[in-house]
């Protein structure tokens, strides 16, 4: 009987083995892993014509960081960096219609960094960098800050750039100490009077809150404005689409000067953004974004809800 037993156990221990030893072998449902039922599908052709506009990609300078200008420049190729956007600072008063010396080193730093680094025909989109403000001087004085914008403006043009947009404020549903919307309404019609922007494009309102781009977009535009500008920092899908849905049905330009993710810009794209330019760097899946959008867009799906959206395109190869 005790033999019996002894050899039950050792039956049962090389039994156990054998599974161990079984279980060790890997199999490729190991990394098999359950989906979710998706929310939203993205359906396509690849016979479709698609769709097919043209949206201009710049790279930030207001965050003037050569990292992240060099990185934009690689990820999405000079040649598809059509803007870059350089500030200009209320920080000092000017002096005989002129920039003071600290003023005229940050927009030094931001010039050499597009001088060395990005392709000669990029064009300039300014908008307002205010580490501190001058309060005394600009704020509620219309004059002296369209002054300040196009003293820092010929600046840039006398180094050869073309400054095709501007940005009275930078934020102001939040950063309210540059002013108010009253502020900033004077501000546009004082450029607008003056000849020198008369080629140039006046945004607004640069809003944080994409749920207040409409509101001030519709109140300034009486002054002059003639570019929507919004970032989506807060604020609903609805307000963010039809916010670009109103400005081009104005025949206005439609703009994002801060886009924080691929999915701010395939939602630009399909609802009327033409200018987008990036905050921070642009890495590799902005870069291939950039580049996708000179094909066809075949498909196109969103999911306001959860602020998602997805595209497919076409390359321009075919």
């Amino acid at each position: 009987m005790q033999k019996g037993i002894t050899l039950l156990l050792v039956l049962l221990l090389i039994g156990l083995g054998a599974i161990q030893t079984e279980a060790q072998i890997a199999s490729a449902s190991d990394n098999l892993v359950a989906q979710p039922i998706p929310d939203r599908l993205v359906p396509f052709d690849i016979t479709d014509p698609g769709t097919s506009k043209t949206v201009q990609f710049g790279a930030d300078l207001a965050w003037a960081s050569q990292q992240n200008f060099r990185r934009a420049l690689i990820f999405m190729g000079a040649d598809q960096v059509d803007v870059a956007r350089v500030s200009y600072q209320p920080t000092y008063a000017l002096i005989d219609g002129d920039l003071q010396q600290p003023q005229i080193d940050a927009l030094g730093w931001r010039l050499w960094l597009l001088q060395t680094f990005a392709d000669p025909n990029t064009k300039v989109v300014m908008n307002v960098d205010a580490p501190t403000i001058d309060s005394d001087y600009y704020v509620g004085n219309a004059d002296k800050w369209a002054a300040l914008v196009k003293a820092t403006a010929t600046r840039l043009q006398n180094e050869g750039y073309e400054v095709v947009s501007v940005g009275t404020m930078n934020e102001p549903d939040y950063s309210v100490e540059q002013g108010t919307i009253d502020d900033f309404y004077n501000i546009v019609e004082a450029m607008r009077n003056d000849p020198f922007f008369d080629d140039i494009r006046i945004s607004g309102g640069n809003v944080l809150n994409c749920d207040q781009a409409s509101p001030w977009y519709n109140y300034l535009t009486p002054a002059g404005l003639n570019e929507g500008n919004t970032h989506q920092l807060a604020g609903s899908f609805d307000s963010y689409a039809g916010f670009y849905q109103t400005v081009t049905g104005n025949g206005d330009w439609a703009s994002n000067d801060e886009l924080h993710n691929v999915m701010e810009a395939l939602v630009g794209y399909e609802y009327g953004m033409q200018m987008g330019i990036w905050w921070g760097p642009a890495d590799l899946a902005r870069g291939e974004m950039v580049k996708a959008f000179d094909g066809d867009r075949i498909g196109y799906a969103e999911h306001r809800p959860n602020w998602t959206a997805a595209a497919v395109y076409r390359t321009p190869e075919g």
